[in-house]
């Protein structure tokens, strides 16, 4: 029976062969040799990825009997670094291990490739175009190329790599680090004028690409800016010039012709001595003002000032004056008498314009008559100043009404009743809100009209329809009207119509209702108008 690592070979003496068991015939003394033999074993050492990354040393060599120990050493090549092991029977801890043989093996040693960094940084304005942006091996060569931004100069190379060549290469053998420093380009402003003046800067350098420098053409007193030429044009003062280069500017000044505007406020003129269409620094002007009729100078404004008339102005440059008119004003005194109004009250009216006044007595009065300048007018309900151009007064007085023979009831706002006997017409404004609906119920005696049978009504001169009820004594005449103003015109004389509405059946009790109410609001104000006039009294006494 061969032991561990050992194998069972054959037999010698008195017994050959291999057999097991072998058989001997016991014919005599025997003498039988077994022959065993050490087992040889194999250690295959593989290395991953490939052997470029690395090699593996034993501390024995092969061939391996049965319990041989057999310490491996991994070694990296450049660029390499070890990792691990795999296979059968490694033991122990770090990079080196040990290999117990029980049998053939085999391990592998795992090598991983080293990677590393290219770390480009910049100074200035710029940027680094490369040709491989990795991931980087040991021995790869990366080209670098500087790229400056407009207005900026690549200058040199710093950290891992020196000089200013232009693009350049750098070896990877390990982390690397460089920095590429641009350097900003200097530019010139070169300015010049023609004719007498300055140009200011905002910025008088150095000049760098992007620069915005405003340029400012201060001409000397008498002179004035013209234009730009070079790398500017036109006449735009101040100015901004964008810098991409060197720039060369020229400003051009022209000796000035000064303009004098005059201008008026109101109704006038003036005069100007000398008269000319431009004037030269130092000259000067004398200007009188000239108002229109029914006007008044009442001073300058602009470049001279105060009301002197004439006035001198001496030239510094284009200049305005305006002269202010003012439009004379005329009092219309208006005396106001007792039991009726003037309106408006007393006024100031600009020259030359029209002012119209109303007369209006209180219920119950009628205009006896109205005075102006003096002048009796009548018992006229308006008067109207034309063209006015002269201080004016203006006086009314009233007289009571004994006697009404015609009245309206309604709920509008009436106004301009008045009855014409030889026309036989009526005639009245009706006011009220849009969207309502007034009416009319007029009350006219029969001792004015004695017959309605041709009565004509027209509302805005547009014949419309009414109704009419006879009380005894007058005649009740209604008619109805969408509200806004209108003027309604009732004409007696018309001969008779068969269109005419007629109609005596209204209901009695209705009309006096409406006449009612009207009597009632006429007594009303008569008596507050009486309580007034004795408190008048009262207080005079």
């Amino acid at each position: 029976m061969a032991a561990s690592g050992w194998t069972f070979s054959g037999w010698s003496g008195d017994l050959t062969g291999t057999a097991v068991p072998g058989t001997v015939s016991m014919t005599g003394s025997k003498t039988v040799t077994a022959t065993f033999t050490q087992n040889e074993y194999s250690l295959t050492v593989t290395v991953a990825p490939s052997y470029a990354a690395g090699s593996v040393s034993a501390s024995i060599l092969g061939p391996y009997h049965l319990n041989d120990i057999v310490a491996l050493t991994p070694t990296a090549s450049l660029g390499y670094t070890f990792s691990s092991w795999i296979g059968d029977g490694i033991n122990g801890a770090g990079n080196t291990r040990v290999v117990t043989i029980s049998g053939n093996m085999s391990v592998t040693a795992t090598f991983t490739q080293n990677t590393y960094t290219l770390t480009v940084t910049t100074v200035g304005s710029g940027s680094v175009n490369l040709n491989n942006n990795g991931p980087y091996y040991y021995g790869d060569i990366v080209e670098l190329t500087a790229v400056p931004s407009t207005g900026w100069s690549f200058d040199h190379w710093g950290g891992d790599l020196s000089g200013s060549i232009n693009p350049t290469t750098i070896l990877m053998d390990g982390d690397k680090t460089v920095t590429t420093t641009f350097t900003q380009n200097v530019y010139t402003l070169t300015v010049t004028t023609t004719g007498s003046g300055s140009v200011g800067l905002d910025n008088s350098g150095p000049y760098h690409y992007g620069d915005v420098v405003e340029l400012t053409a201060v001409p000397v007193t008498g002179w004035s800016f013209q234009s730009w030429s070079g790398e500017l044009s036109g006449s735009v003062n101040p100015i901004t010039i964008l810098i991409d280069g060197n720039k060369a500017v020229t400003a051009t000044f022209v000796q000035n012709a000064y303009t004098l505007t005059i201008s008026t406020l109101g109704i006038g003129s003036v005069v100007k001595v000398p008269d000319q269409v431009s004037y030269h620094y130092g000259d000067v002007v004398e200007l009188t003002a000239v108002p229109a009729a029914g006007w008044s100078f009442s001073g300058w404004s602009g470049a001279l000032t105060g009301s002197s008339n004439p006035a001198s102005l001496t030239i510094t440059g284009n200049m305005s004056v305006t002269a202010t008119f003012t439009q004379n004003t005329y009092r219309i005194t208006v005396t106001q008498g007792a039991n009726g109004v003037i309106s408006p009250e007393t006024i100031d009216v600009e020259y030359g314009y029209d002012k119209a006044f109303t007369i209006t007595p209180d219920n119950g009065y009628h205009i006896f008559d109205v005075v102006v300048d003096n002048i009796h007018q009548g018992a006229v309900s308006s008067y109207l100043f034309r063209n006015v151009v002269a201080n004016h007064t203006i006086s009314a007085s009233f007289a009571i009404d004994f006697y009404k023979p015609f009245s309206v009831v309604s709920n509008s706002t009436i106004s301009e009743l008045a009855f014409n006997s030889t026309s036989q017409m009526l005639s009245f404004t009706a006011s009220g809100p849009s969207g309502t609906t007034g009416f009319s119920n007029v009350t006219i005696s029969k001792t004015l009209i004695a017959n309605v049978g041709g009565l004509e009504v027209y509302l805005d001169g547009t014949k419309t329809s009414y109704a009419v009820s006879d009380l005894t004594t007058s005649w009740l005449i209604y008619i109805t009207y969408p509200h806004s103003t209108h003027k309604i015109t009732m004409n007696f004389a018309s001969p008779p119509s068969a269109a005419a509405d007629y109609v005596p059946h209204i209901a009695l009790a209705a009309i006096l209702g409406f006449i009612v109410a009207f009597m009632l609001t006429v007594f009303a104000k008569r008596r507050r108008k009486s309580s007034q006039s004795e408190a008048r009294a009262r207080s005079q006494t």
